[in-house]
């Protein structure tokens, strides 16, 4: 079976003057064997934009899910996406 790749961008818009540093980290959960996930740039300063990239080895059905976390000294947040390819 051929693989499948898709991408998306996640936006990081600070508030309350915020200026620092937030790590980047993007995970497949909840998905087969075979999926892998890059975020670039995995670091970004006061504002920006990072792109993440899911490849597959194969169909992939809707229904897994991706973990995006952004990691500032104490503070985390994390946003949850759905994917899936044919």
């Amino acid at each position: 079976m051929s693989g499948s790749s898709g991408t998306t961008t996640v936006s990081l818009t600070p508030t309350n003057g915020f200026t620092g540093t937030v790590d980047l980290n993007v995970l497949a959960v909840c998905a087969p064997a075979g999926v892998t996930t890059t975020i670039t740039p995995a670091t970004l300063v006061g504002s920006g934009q990072a792109t993440v990239q899911v490849q597959t080895n194969g169909a992939t059905p809707a229904g897994n899910i991706l973990a995006i976390t952004g990691r500032s000294g104490g503070l985390l947040q994390a946003a949850y996406v759905q994917f899936g390819c044919t």
